[in-house]
C-alpha cells in the first residue's frame, strides 16, 4: 500500500483544507471507492489506499458559478513525486468533457459548435498551464481550464437532456415515469391542487419509531389519516420505506433487541408484517427497507446486513404475494466505503440483490445532495448521469429518491452546494435540471422527492418542497412544471 501525495495551492483557505477529509480514490470494474487513509496538512494531501491499482481521486472543490462539488481527476498511478491537486482536478474534468463529447456524438447526439469550442478552449488553458514556468500563472490557467470545462459540461448536459427528452416525446406522447413526493404527516388542504398538479403518485413514509413506540404496541391513527388523505388525491399511493436506517425513524427501544442479527431481523419483520397487512387493500407497491447497505452496526458484517435485507423482502412477499417490492440503496456513490473496511460497495450490494431471486420491482437509489451522513456531497449532472448509467448495467429497473436543501446547514461548506447555493431559488434550480436528467433515463421507473414538508426532526433539513409553515418553495413549482412538460 503506497502513498500518493498532492500539493495544495498556497491560497487554499483552511476551511477548504478541512473539506479534503471528503476525498477518496475509486477504481475497479464498479468504479467504487477504495478504503483510503488521509494525512492532510496546509500544503500537502497524502493518501494511502488499500489497493495498489491506479485510480481516480475524488475531491471537493469550489468553482465560481458552478458550485462546491466533488470533482474527479484523471487516472492517478502511485509514484514518489507529488501531484498538483488543482491541476489534476482540471485535467480530470477536461478529460471527462472530451470523452462524453466523443461518445455522445458517436451515439447520435447533435453537438453544437459552441460546446466543442469550450472543450478546445479548456485544452488550450491546460497547455498554457503546462508550458509556463511561473507557478502563479500555471495555477491561473489551471483554474480557467477547470471553469471552462465545467461550463462546457453544463451546456453539454443541457443538450443531452433536451434531445433525449424530445426523443422520448416522439408522437407527442407523455413519458410514463412515475413522480412522487414523500409525505410523513398530513399535508395542508389548501395545497391539494398543487400536489395533484405536480405529482402523478403519492408516497407515504412509514415512521417506525412514531408508530411502534413500545415493542409490539402500535399507534396507527395518524398514519391511517395520512394514507386516506393520499388516496383522496386519486393517484396511486406508494408506501415506505417501512424500515429506514436513518436515526430519526428508528424506535427508541431498538437498542434493546438489536444485539444479534436474529433479534434485529425479527423485530423488523414483525413491523413489516403488521404494516403491509394493515394497508393490504390500499397500497400495492412498497419500499420495504432502505439504508441497510451503508449503516454501521457493531458486529454486523455486510454479509449479515445483506441477508437481513433479503429476509425482509421475502417476508413482505409472504404477507401479500401481489405487492411490488423495492429496496433502497443509500449513498450510491459509496463514500462510506472509503472510511471503513466494508465487504460490499453499494453497487456490489445492489448486484447481489439482483442475483438473490427476490423478484424486486426496482432498486431505489437515494440521492440527497448537500448532506453528510446518509446523504451525498454535491455532484454535477454529468457525475450523476454516470452513476445512474452504472447502476443500469445491473439490468434491474431503478427508481430515484432525490433531495437538496433550500437553506444552509450551519457550516456553509457542509455537503457542498450546486451553482447559486442552498437557497429556495437554488433548490428550485437544482430540482429543475436534475428532474430533466432523471426523466431522460428510460430505466428510471419513478422519481421520488425525499419529503414534502420541512420539519424540525428531519434527517434531511430544509429539503422539503414547502416550509414548516406550509408555504410552497420554488422547487414545488419546478416539480409541477416538469410534470406538466414531460409526464402524464
Amino acid at each position: 500500500m503506497g502513498t500518493t501525495s498532492f500539493l495544495l495551492p498556497s491560497s487554499l483557505p483552511q476551511s477548504r483544507v478541512q473539506e479534503l477529509e471528503n476525498v477518496f480514490f475509486t477504481g475497479g470494474p464498479d468504479s467504487m471507492p477504495f478504503l483510503t487513509q488521509k494525512d492532510i496538512s496546509t500544503s500537502k494531501l497524502s493518501l494511502k489506499k488499500e489497493e495498489p491499482d491506479s485510480g481516480f481521486l475524488h475531491a471537493p472543490w469550489i468553482v465560481d458559478g458552478v458550485g462546491d462539488l466533488i470533482f474527479s481527476t484523471g487516472t492517478i498511478m502511485e509514484r514518489g513525486a507529488p501531484y498538483d491537486l488543482h491541476f489534476e482536478l482540471a485535467r480530470g474534468k477536461v478529460n471527462q468533457l472530451r470523452n462524453y463529447l466523443a461518445d455522445w456524438a458517436m451515439g447520435g447526439l447533435l453537438i453544437p459548435e459552441k460546446i466543442k469550442d469550450y472543450a478546445l478552449r479548456a485544452c488550450a488553458e491546460m497547455g498554457k498551464a503546462i508550458a509556463t514556468s511561473n507557478p502563479l500563472e500555471s495555477d491561473e490557467h489551471t483554474g480557467k481550464a477547470l471553469t471552462i470545462s465545467c461550463q462546457g459540461t453544463h451546456l453539454l448536459m443541457g443538450e443531452y437532456t433536451s434531445q433525449v427528452l424530445a426523443i422520448r416525446h416522439q408522437g407527442n406522447q407523455p413519458i410514463e415515469t412515475g413522480f412522487t413526493t414523500r409525505f410523513t404527516k398530513l399535508f395542508p388542504e389548501n395545497l391539494t391542487e398543487k400536489i395533484k398538479s405536480a405529482f402523478n403518485h403519492a408516497q407515504v413514509n412509514i415512521p417506525w419509531g412514531r408508530i411502534e413506540t413500545s415493542q409490539g404496541i402500535y399507534s396507527w391513527e395518524e398514519m391511517d389519516k395520512l394514507v386516506d388523505a393520499c388516496l383522496g388525491l386519486n393517484i396511486e399511493v406508494i408506501g415506505g420505506p417501512i424500515i429506514s436506517m436513518s436515526p430519526e425513524t428508528l424506535p427508541p427501544w431498538i437498542g434493546n433487541v438489536s444485539g444479534t442479527p436474529t433479534g434485529l431481523a425479527t423485530v423488523m419483520a414483525q413491523f413489516i408484517d403488521a404494516t403491509i397487512r394493515r394497508y393490504k387493500r390500499k397500497i400495492h407497491r412498497w419500499v420495504v427497507c432502505s439504508g441497510l447497505n451503508s449503516v454501521i452496526l457493531k458486529d454486523f458484517s455486510d454479509e449479515i446486513l445483506f441477508r437481513i435485507t433479503c429476509k425482509l423482502a421475502e417476508i413482505a412477499k409472504q404477507v401479500n404475494t401481489s405487492i411490488e417490492t423495492i429496496i433502497g440503496i443509500t449513498c450510491p456513490w459509496g463514500e462510506y466505503v472509503s472510511n471503513q473496511k466494508r465487504d460490499f460497495s453499494p453497487f456490489t450490494f445492489a448486484d447481489n440483490l439482483c442475483r438473490a431471486g427476490l423478484n424486486l420491482a426496482a432498486l431505489d437509489l437515494e440521492i440527497h445532495m448537500g448532506y453528510s451522513g446518509a446523504g451525498n456531497y454535491t455532484r454535477d449532472l454529468m457525475e450523476t448521469s454516470r452513476l445512474l448509467d452504472l447502476f443500469s448495467f445491473l439490468g434491474s429497473p431503478l427508481t430515484a429518491t432525490i433531495g437538496y436543501p433550500s437553506q444552509s446547514l450551519g457550516d456553509t461548506g457542509f455537503g457542498g452546494h450546486y451553482q447559486s447555493g442552498k437557497t429556495p431559488d437554488g433548490q428550485g434550480l437544482w430540482a429543475d435540471v436534475f428532474l430533466k436528467l432523471l426523466f431522460c433515463k428510460r430505466f428510471i421507473q419513478s422519481v421520488h422527492w425525499g419529503h414534502f414538508q420541512d420539519s424540525a426532526d428531519s434527517y434531511y433539513p430544509y429539503g422539503g418542497l414547502v416550509d414548516s409553515e406550509g408555504i410552497p418553495k420554488p422547487a414545488l413549482e419546478a416539480c409541477a412544471r416538469n410534470r406538466r412538460d414531460h409526464l402524464r
